[in-house]
């Protein structure tokens, strides 16, 4: 299973998440979150916002180029 995520609600979410694995909804197994970077191409770019996000309400780097 793959699932992306704010750090602002990823407690929420492993929290239903094990609960769904206690009454047999989803299989058992590990749980496990990784952090993800952000990624721009050519016809897909980040605007200014997004990095704004990214670098300072959460706290993370991101790969801006300056202008």
């Amino acid at each position: 299973m793959l699932a992306v995520v704010c750090d602002d609600h990823r407690t929420d979410l492993e929290e239903k998440l094990t609960a769904m694995q206690k009454s047999e909804k989803i299989p058992e197994g590990r749980i496990r979150f990784e952090s993800i970077k952000t990624v721009t191409t050519d016809c897909v770019m980040g605007i200014n916002e997004d990095y704004i996000d990214v670098e300072l309400d959460r706290g993370m780097r991101s790969e801006r180029k300056m202008d």
